[in-house]
């Protein structure tokens, strides 16, 4: 009985995310063309347009021990406004001379419905507003200004100026600030948008997270894990908002050249005896002319000890987003498994610290976790819909 609630609440959660794209979309005639698309200033961006920089095999120089990252967290108390009438684009509240002494006070990160209840059922614009000023040590570097997440369309502007838009939760983007801060005072301002969700409005179906969604925000509207989300009130199941500057802010300085990502591939072989890992090291050369660059990244056991290890090549970059794999062997590796089996074994993980050097400095540097394991679920067969970690079930 109780796998059969599971299938349940799974198979009405899958008709949920479907109902996103799938029947209004197929209605109207709407057929996907098979490329995969980033929001406008999405921190994925250079991924899609990265080009193949192919490491050398020829032994690297040594790399430098000066790293030129550096960042500086906005964090912390912000101005807040709501907009109910729409009117703060119309009296330029994005202005640096523009006077916010009326507005009240919020810490970012947050979803402003916590600290404000009065804006739990609030679906305009919120506008935010922060003043900085940068270290010295940042000048001449080139500079990020990242979103880690805001939920759920923002609009940002420095210093008056406009520098994009976003739309989406959960994706993390980010804007080129180089040419555009100011030795002095910066002001930064974000409007922030929650919209409300009007598609049960529209809809004939039965239960609130059945309905054909317009903003796909997931269990962040209209599911049954909200308040009042199985009632077929629409208004009850978006009984709290969700929108805010949710996940951190901060502005990272780099040199030459900046690590976007780094896409991190585990495969297991032998019997689950031997790995190799392939790091897909993305990274945007600011230069404007082909760059050689010395890639590192060096490996060591996070939660446990005895394993250290570390590759290296050059690469010539090509102006703009470059894409340069390196691969790791690990024999004997040391597997991840689930926290709640114990009896499988430890959720061992590596860390991988990733070094981009031009020049006489390490450009930029960043660390990630990861994990050696092999997840499957078969399709068909006896075993049909288990899961199997490293081939056990």
């Amino acid at each position: 009985m109780k796998r059969l609630l599971v299938v349940l609440m799974s198979l009405s959660i899958i008709s949920a995310s479907c109902a996103l794209v799938t029947p209004r979309a197929m209605r109207q005639g709407w057929q996907w063309d098979g490329v995969l698309r980033v929001m406008p200033n999405s921190m994925f961006e250079p991924l899609t347009k990265a080009a193949e920089a192919a490491p050398s095999q020829a032994t690297p120089a040594a790399m430098p021990a000066a790293s030129l990252r550096e960042e500086l967290s906005l964090e912390g108390a912000w101005r807040y406004q709501p907009d109910a009438d729409l009117k703060g684009e119309a009296e330029k509240w994005f202005a640096v001379e523009f006077n916010d002494s009326g507005w009240k006070d919020m810490k970012v990160p947050n979803n402003y419905s916590i600290d404000d209840p009065s804006l739990k059922n609030f679906y305009g614009p919120v506008w935010f507003r922060r003043s900085f000023q940068l270290p010295q040590s940042f000048d001449g570097k080139n500079l990020r200004l990242n979103f880690e997440g805001v939920d759920y369309f923002a609009k940002v502007w420095l210093n008056g100026e406009l520098l994009g838009e976003h739309e989406g939760y959960f994706n993390p983007f980010t804007f080129d600030i180089s040419k555009k801060i100011k030795p002095d005072m910066n002001v930064l301002v974000v409007a922030v948008t929650n919209p409300w969700d009007y598609s049960m409005e529209q809809s004939e179906a039965l239960w609130v997270h059945m309905a054909e969604k317009i903003w796909p925000k997931g269990i962040f509207s209209y599911h049954d894990s909200r308040m009042g989300g199985i009632d077929n009130s629409a208004k009850d199941a978006q009984s709290y908002g969700t929108g805010g500057i949710y996940r951190p802010v901060k502005i990272v300085a780099t040199g030459a050249a900046a690590i976007d990502w780094v896409l991190i591939s585990p495969k297991l072989s032998d019997n689950y005896t031997k790995a190799e890992v392939a790091f897909d090291v993305f990274v945007t050369n600011f230069t404007g002319k082909t760059q050689d660059a010395i890639i590192q990244i060096e490996t060591a056991g996070e939660n446990f000890s005895g394993y250290q290890d570390s590759l290296s090549a050059k690469a010539t970059l090509a102006p703009g987003a470059n894409k340069v794999r390196l691969m790791l062997k690990v024999a004997d590796p040391k597997l991840w498994w689930p926290y709640s089996h114990p009896e499988l074994g430890r959720p061992n993980l590596y860390r991988a610290n990733v070094k981009v050097a031009v020049g006489k400095d390490v450009s930029d540097q960043c660390s990630h976790l990861f994990g050696l394991k092999e997840v499957k679920l078969e399709e068909s067969g006896p075993e049909a819909f288990i899961w199997h970690v490293n081939g056990k079930r």
